[in-house]
Parts: C-alpha cells; structure tokens; sequence
C-alpha cells in the first residue's frame, strides 16, 4: 500500500548510526532525538566524536534533552526548559531508549486471566539491552 504522505524526514531516537546513515544515503532527512545529555552518550567515549563527527557531516541533525510528547500533535519537549516544538510531517517516527519499564501488557493480562502466570522479561521489567532481553526470556522459557 503506498503511503498518502510524502517523504519529509524521520526523527530517530537511540537508533544504530549505521543505519540512520544508509537512511540519509537514501534521500531521508534525519533528525536523532535523546533524553540524555547528548546524541550518542552511550556509544564508547574514544569513539563517540567519530559517531558524532560522521552523522553530522552527512547532515543529521543531532538533538539532545528532550522527550517525544504527544499533544494533539507530536512534539519534541525540552527536558531542561520544558519548551515544545513540533516534530513536523514525518512519515515513520522510531522511539527508543526509554529510562523506565514498558509494561502495559502483563497488568492487562492478569486483569483478563488471574490465573495466569506472567513472567516480565526485557523491557517489561527495566529498560535493558537486546541481549538481557534474551537471555531473560529463554530463562523464562526454561523454567515455564
């Protein structure tokens, strides 16, 4: 199905530079948004200006202490002044790198079925990496 918009940009948040940069070598305008002090904080400190460095070369806009909001529209909420400026038409927003668990799930689950066991894994339990995601699923697996 073809999309009814047009092509005007994606905002990425914590997302791997290698791909954000084979979505500017495909003609998109990016934008990487973070809650953290700045872009890429968590990317090893001796490579860390290299990541940077390249991203806004090939004009990546770098946006850093704000969170993603949504208000009758969607908006980029400076954490330090709590100013909103919209994020603007976009085609596909990635959002990433939450500070707290995501568990909508598992209360909706035992509100349906009490008898059922839920065992929170990932994200659902903490934000965490894809690894201890894994690890903690094929552990709940293994014990089921």
């Amino acid at each position: 199905m073809k999309s009814p918009f047009t092509v005007r940009g994606i905002v990425i948040v914590a997302l791997q530079a290698a791909l954000i940069l084979a979505l500017v070598g495909a003609g998109w305008k990016v934008r990487i948004a973070t809650g953290l002090p700045h872009v890429a904080a968590r990317v090893d400190p001796t490579q860390v200006w290299f990541v940077r460095r390249r991203l806004k070369q090939a004009g990546v806009a770098l946006i850093d202490s704000v969170r993603l909001v949504h208000d009758g529209g969607w908006f980029l909420q400076d954490l330090e002044t709590d100013e909103c400026s919209p994020v603007g038409a976009l085609d596909l927003l990635v959002v990433a790198g939450f500070r707290r668990s995501l568990d909508e799930l598992s209360a909706d689950l035992l509100a349906a079925r009490p008898d059922l066991t839920v065992t929170r894994v990932g994200d659902a339990l903490a934000p965490r990496t894809l690894l201890d995601a894994v690890a903690e699923g094929a552990r709940a697996g293994a014990t089921a």
